[in-house]
């Protein structure tokens, strides 16, 4: 009804599939628009994937649109809901049944999907089912999100009288059961107890964990199916900076283990059912994202093209001889930006020279996510007829990375004159890093009104976080307050330059639960493993623009890490000396990056040397025409691309963003 995501996701998946996999044209079938009804997804699916299909087969399901939640329709939820998704024909209001509400309940798609039994089946299901748009810790809300127009929540109530379910007046005839049969993966945008959101991209909106699942599906084709799950949940958290947490079902098991769409097969031509011909797939939407409307939008996926022989790719070599990789650098292809809010986490006080005591205030340092950046994949010819795509050795920057300045967008503030609304406009100008923007791509909005005299402004990011800015006098006051933050933002877009992107070993970040959001006085403690032998530098940036460098450090000056091995920060040594990372106000988001390389970067050229103190801290400067913090990501860059010269040189980077309530 609302979205304008659907059909350009439906395209961007055909495309991923068609171009790396290797699937025919004949062999996919798209619903959209009038198309997509119940009725029409329900007979497509039973003609062309359950009578269409045979043992061995490949089988695809994918849904970009509107979910919601109904009663349970036959007592087998715990929480009394069914999940549904809402065909083009769905009626929110006025049904007496699911049937009538014309939607299709999880119940019913896992009985389609039992019928699909010694087939390859993967189903991918990118619309929410809960209306609810909050950021919690453990299922709890800490903080709302505020709506702007760069995303739209996949969700549509419906309401169904209660009195029929369950009752004699209705019954669906579906036995209780689990939705996912085993042995099938299922992947999800969402919990069933979170919104999913579509976000506006420049080239038009998009699903957000589509746009991650189809990016990984292209840049890494040999994948497995956990990693490309890992890599689309990498997106949603922490490029787009989103509380919805991608499912995968199972979680773990030998179907995640296998190449995600891997066609080993020699195809049996088969005629599809007659009564088919009208529901041949329709061309691909037009790539002019302005005129596409929003539309539920299926696709099914069948069969397999025939098998080709694959070069085996050669064995990773440790660092000290590493094997040439001529695509392995182009760091100014950023590494997807977090569009979140910029709180702050509290910053280490240098511990007493007495060598004993503890320091008055540990740092809190941000959370990490697990994302399994995968190793690169070998050159695979797709089968025929299919024409191979070329490989491109420098992959194009994210389009949500344009330049490196801030987009902020200005909303009218509700009392303010058309002169002061000029003013504010132009002192926001003067910062050399800021654009101020008109349209809805953004980074960062301003939002808020004068009330008593004083301005009550907030700042959000794209998708709603809220930072509340102290009322301020006067529009100097309200510059200076808000400086920081749109620092803050400039450095992130800085660091999302700094990554590899095809990189020859994985390293990985993460804390205990892969959460995101901590709660004031909470501690955490980082997981870092990497595939080779490397040196690793861990920058944290806090939310008002300031690094630290929190490996090494005043206990590890020494970063090399082996192969394998994994390190703990605190570790044991840290925590006998009464060190942890603990969150302290003020609240907010702070970004973490880890650089792992098969040589020492010079860290003196970035005054980044002798580790006296507990941990380097470079300092910014928000309101100077330059600042410290804002040169080192470049810095750092410049000395990655230098050192790139050298064929031997190897890298890898992983980021995470966290935030404290």
């Amino acid at each position: 009804m609302n979205l304008k995501g659907p059909l350009n996701d439906v395209r961007i998946m055909k495309e991923a599939l068609t171009s790396r996999y290797g699937f025919r044209e004949e062999d996919i079938k798209v619903l959209t628009e009038k198309e997509a009804t119940r009725d029409n997804i329900i007979r497509a699916f039973e003609s062309w994937l359950i009578n269409g299909t045979k043992e061995g087969d490949l089988v695809f399901f994918y849904f970009s649109g509107h979910g919601t939640q109904v009663p349970d329709q036959n007592g087998d939820e715990e929480d009394g809901l069914d999940e549904a998704l809402c065909p083009y024909d769905v009626q929110p209001k006025g049904s007496k049944n699911v049937i009538e509400a014309r939607l299709i309940i999880d119940d019913e798609l896992g009985e389609m999907l039992r019928k699909l039994p010694e087939r390859d089946v993967t189903v991918v299901v990118d619309a929410c089912h809960s209306g609810s748009m909050t950021r919690s810790i453990n299922r709890v809300p800490v903080s709302d999100l505020e709506e702007t127009p760069a995303y739209q929540a996949r969700f549509i109530p419906v309401e169904i009288d209660e009195s029929h379910v369950r009752g004699k007046a209705f019954s669906l005839d579906i036995p209780k059961q689990e939705d996912i049969p085993e042995g099938q993966i299922f992947i999800s945008s969402s919990r069933e107890d979170q919104i999913s959101l579509e976000i506006g991209l420049p080239e038009g909106f998009h699903g957000a964990m589509t746009s991650g699942l189809v990016e990984g599906m292209k840049q890494r084709r040999d994948s497995t199916y956990r990693e490309l799950y890992e890599y689309a949940r990498k997106v949603v958290k922490d490029r787009y900076g989103l509380e919805q947490d991608p499912q995968i079902e199972p979680v773990e098991g030998k179907p995640l283990q296998k190449v995600a769409f891997n066609l080993t097969y020699t195809i049996v031509s088969q005629t599809k059912p007659e009564e088919q011909k009208p529901t041949i797939p329709p061309k691909p939407p037009a790539p002019v994202v302005a005129q596409i409307t929003p539309i539920t939008s299926p696709v099914v996926e069948p069969q397999k093209p025939q098998p080709v022989p694959q070069e085996p790719s050669p064995p990773l070599k440790p660092p000290v001889k590493p094997q040439p990789t001529p695509d392995v650098i182009k760091p100014q292809e950023p590494f997807p930006a977090p569009t979140v809010p910029s709180p702050a986490l509290s910053q280490p006080e240098k511990p007493s020279p007495v060598p004993q005591p503890p320091p008055v205030k540990p740092q809190a340092t941000p959370e990490v996510f697990k994302p399994q950046e995968p190793i690169p994949p070998p050159i695979i010819i797709p089968p025929a007829p299919v024409q191979p795509e070329k490989p491109t050795s420098i992959p194009q920057p994210p389009p949500e990375i344009k330049g490196e300045k801030v987009l902020l967008k200005v909303e009218p503030v509700q009392g303010a004159s058309t002169s002061q609304m000029e003013a504010l406009q132009n002192r926001l100008r003067g910062f050399t890093y800021v654009d101020v923007v008109e349209d809805n791509f953004f980074d960062r909005l301003i939002r808020g009104e004068i009330r008593h005299g004083e301005y009550r402004v907030r700042l959000l990011n794209r998708i709603g976080d809220v930072i509340k800015i102290s009322p301020t006098k006067n529009i100097d006051e309200l510059i200076k307050s808000i400086s920081p933050h749109l620092e803050y933002a400039y450095i992130v877009k800085q660091l999302a330059h700094i990554r590899h992107p095809n990189p020859p070993f994985k390293v990985n970040i993460s804390v205990t639960d892969d959460r995101r959001d901590f709660r004031i006085g909470e501690k955490i403690v980082f997981t870092i493993s990497c595939e080779e032998d490397c040196y690793l530098l861990m920058l944290n940036l806090d939310s008002e623009g300031n690094f630290h460098v929190i490996y090494p450090n005043k206990f590890h000056q020494d970063n090399f890490v082996k192969a394998g091995g994994r390190i703990q920060i605190p570790d044991q040594e840290m925590k006998k000396r009464k060190f942890e990372f603990q969150f302290f106000p003020p609240s907010g988001e702070e970004t973490v990056k880890v650089i792992a390389t098969n040589t020492q970067l010079k860290l003196d050229s970035l005054n980044l040397k002798e580790f006296k103190e507990t941990f380097k801290n470079v300092s910014g400067s928000a309101m100077k025409e330059s600042s410290p913090s804002r040169g080192l990501a470049k810095d750092i860059l410049i000395i990655i691309k230098e050192k790139s010269e050298d064929k031997e040189f190897r890298w890898s980077e992983d980021t995470i963003v966290v935030r404290s309530h």
